[in-house]
């Protein structure tokens, strides 16, 4: 069985420059830079499994775990913003930007 040294190197690299990639779109499109956590797994949190049964390689899963994932993070309130949410905003009277729906 061949040993590719570099390999699992080579993999988080690609993982990392995808992830930079959609980090300065992000940055492109007004998210500060300060707000943006980049995290490279490479191979280590797949979809789906990279090989079939057999051991061959399945393309369509690899293509899969190719991606880059998105977590938002929701701040929590403070005192102040809640105590703010009956006031004016943008919204218009006693809008605060969220919803509560359940549709």
């Amino acid at each position: 069985m061949p040993i590719w040294l570099g390999y699992d190197e080579a993999n988080l690299r690609a993982s990392r420059q995808r992830a930079e990639a959609v980090a300065a779109m992000l940055e492109d499109n007004g998210i500060d830079a300060d707000r943006i956590e980049i995290i490279a797994l490479g191979e280590m949190r797949p979809l789906a499994p990279n090989a079939n049964l057999d051991g061959t390689a399945n393309e369509a899963n690899r293509a899969r775990n190719r991606r880059v994932d998105i977590h938002i993070a929701i701040p929590e309130t403070g005192d102040d913003e809640e105590a703010n949410a009956d006031e004016p905003g943008e919204d218009g009277p006693g809008m605060s930007g969220r919803s509560n729906s359940t549709d």
